[in-house]
């Protein structure tokens, strides 16, 4: 990985060393870093003046960054297959875990629960009560993950420099609603025996 973050750079030290890399086989990513500096107005000069021409014509291909993830996707295929897969072992892990937890609480607050229903609590009321515990937890946990994303992109982003993490809206709206979804289907069996106890 090569990082490259001003105009000089871009327009001088890029071509040569893709030059350099050709001429010894060597592959290599250049990342163009954008910050609050000007190196979006360099880049934006550099392609202009036929940057892209030049090194095209070395034989590189130039590409967005959005088309990057499906580069890696094709070359690395069966690693993002199997971190899908550790991922969605981990969130059933998750889930069973939550449903045992609610499960054992029934079993614990039975005596409870049939005062509550002694007392004219309906079944829908102790399934609610279930179902509210079962989303606070998974509510917290979410949220408790979120951050410690967060600090883990930060300290990538101190020590390590070079590599990119980021975290999207769009990714945090999918880990919530798989949060919550799960929330909700580990905590109807639970919910379902808590309305079964008897008076």
């Amino acid at each position: 990985k090569v990082d490259v973050a001003t105009l000089r750079g871009t327009r001088e030290g890029v071509p040569a060393l893709v030059e350099l890399f050709r001429r010894h086989g060597v592959g290599a990513t250049f990342l163009f870093t954008l910050g609050p500096d000007r190196t979006g107005r360099a880049i934006g000069r550099a392609l202009k003046s036929g940057f892209t021409g030049k090194i095209r014509r070395s034989g590189v291909d130039v590409v967005p960054v959005a088309q990057y993830r499906g580069m890696l996707q094709q070359k690395f295929g069966v690693m993002f297959v199997y971190g899908v897969t550790v991922n969605a072992i981990a969130l059933i892990i998750a889930f069973l875990f939550i449903m045992n937890t609610l499960y054992t609480m029934v079993l614990q607050r039975t005596r409870d629960i049939a005062i509550l229903k002694s007392c004219g609590a309906s079944s829908a009321f102790v399934l609610w009560q279930v179902l509210a515990e079962s989303l606070l937890l998974t509510g917290v946990g979410a949220a408790a993950g979120i951050a410690m994303s967060y600090a883990a992109a930060w300290a990538i982003h101190t020590f390590l420099p070079l590599q990119t993490v980021e975290i999207t809206w769009k990714w945090i709206a999918i880990a919530l609603a798989a949060a919550l979804g799960g929330a909700v289907v580990s905590s109807l069996y639970p919910a379902w025996r808590a309305t079964r106890v008897d008076m």
